[in-house]
């Protein structure tokens, strides 16, 4: 099981958190729990609602669109986390590929986080207006 620390730091190094500090991380940090998937465990389905986003702690988890296998994610990798935010149904579908363990980002304790913290919403915009930089720019 992480320490409140080893949580802090593992959302740190995602690209979602990487400008947020470690104090705001701390205070979200504090309300996440690990869960943990067998191989071919179906960790969610294509459109069902979605209010959680999950970061592989270890492990690897497939995503399909429509059974097409379109990515996978490793360690310190998010998944689920655009639709988390806007509150729209999972896009895709995500499967165990082994033993995974995950931490679980419910929407309403990130947005509660947002609320207690000054700068940690701030910081995920500016990731987010990153990325959506280096898409429009291909």
């Amino acid at each position: 099981m992480l320490s409140l620390e080893e949580k802090a730091t593992a959302l740190q190094h995602t690209k979602l958190f990487k400008y947020a500090e470690k104090t705001d991380l701390l205070v979200l940090a504090e309300h996440l729990h690990e869960e943990s998937y067998n191989e071919n465990d179906i960790i969610f389905n294509q459109g069902e609602d979605n209010d959680t986003a999950f970061l592989v702690i270890e492990g690897r988890v497939n995503i399909f669109i429509d059974q097409i296998l379109m990515a996978h994610y490793d360690f310190g990798q998010i998944f689920g986390e655009l639709s988390m935010l806007d509150g729209s149904p999972y896009t895709a579908s995500a499967v165990a590929v082994n033993q995974v363990k995950v931490l679980r980002i419910p929407a309403k304790v990130l947005f509660r986080a947002f609320h207690e913290t000054e700068n940690l919403s701030v910081a995920i915009i500016k990731s987010l207006c990153k990325r959506l930089k280096r898409h429009l720019l291909v």
